[in-house]
């Protein structure tokens, strides 16, 4: 990516561009509270006591799918991984 583009891309990364996006970038409704609450902050595994063990498989399985185990790894833990 061009380094021009980057406080573009930087800023429809944040929470609030992310929030006024949902409905674009992905399906939260039926997540209690929506895109609202969904889209809070970068803590990691907030989700824990969200996510029921089926979905959490469905996600698993998702991952699986469409990333390599590296790209997983830092998706879920980030550079500290």
């Amino acid at each position: 990516m061009s380094a021009k583009l980057w406080p573009a891309a930087v800023e429809r990364c944040t929470f609030d561009a992310m929030k006024a996006r949902a409905d674009e970038i992905g399906s939260f409704w039926n997540f209690a509270g929506g895109a609202q609450s969904f889209l809070f902050k970068g803590t990691n595994g907030r989700w824990r006591d969200v996510l029921t063990p089926a979905e959490l498989d469905a996600y698993r399985q998702r991952v699986a799918e469409l990333l390599p185990p590296d790209a997983a790894t830092w998706l879920e833990r980030g550079r500290r991984g």
